[in-house]
């Protein structure tokens, strides 16, 4: 009789969770949507707005080499054997 009482509680404790899981799941990916809708305007907000026709360069540093970023080039030959 233990035994089947437990099924049941087990059963019941699912059946309630789904519930509960359904009621509240909107709320909580709402919550979540809205979140990352604010970080998105946020982070947009932060970029200054160019107006249309207007041309910006942006660079990190006037030295650009090659030599530095690719390193040593080096040529092979296939070797037949």
């Amino acid at each position: 009789m233990k035994f089947f009482e437990v099924i049941i509680s087990i059963f019941l404790f699912f059946y309630l969770f789904k519930i509960l899981i359904r009621l509240i799941a909107p709320f909580i990916l709402k919550r979540i949507m809205k979140k990352m809708q604010e970080r998105f305007y946020n982070q947009y907000q932060e970029d200054p707005m160019v107006e249309e026709g207007e041309v910006t360069i942006e660079s990190q540093s006037n030295n650009n080499s090659k030599n530095d970023i690719d390193g040593e080039y080096v040529d092979f030959e296939e070797i037949e054997e």
